[in-house]
């Protein structure tokens, strides 16, 4: 399931979860989805009784050497003050990454080597790809 770029980081996120949830949901999982957005994850889902928090991350960033460049900040705030939150693996247990040519990532968050940014696509994060 590819996805196109958008001016809207939100429009981007939404189809993001889209495809985490059809992903999930596929696989037998239950998806369990947040009432509201201010928990450091996106979804829980349910592996035959044993619960998941996730994160779901999209991305369109492609590098000169054909991998997926990944953000995983998350910046937030009001007009006056921005605010930006780095990755925290001990906030979820898996980070699931939707690129933008329809390749996935299923990352457990112990194994994601960076706060701010990671490049999948390349052979550190292959054996996770889904």
């Amino acid at each position: 399931m590819t996805f196109e770029r958008t001016q809207n980081p939100r429009k981007q996120g939404d189809a993001g979860m889209g495809i985490a949830i059809s992903w999930f949901a596929r696989q037998g999982w239950t998806v369990c989805v947040p009432l509201t957005d201010s928990q450091p994850y996106d979804l829980i889902v349910d592996d035959d009784g044993t619960l998941y928090r996730v994160s779901v991350k999209t991305t369109t960033r492609l590098t000169p050497q054909n991998t997926y460049e990944v953000s995983l900040r998350t910046k937030g705030g009001n007009q006056s003050r921005e605010t930006v939150k780095f990755f925290d693996p001990n906030e979820s247990d898996l980070l699931f990454v939707a690129c933008m040519d329809g390749t996935n990532y299923l990352i457990p968050t112990a194994r994601v080597e960076g706060r701010s940014t990671i490049t999948v696509a390349g052979e550190k994060y292959a054996d996770y790809q889904v």
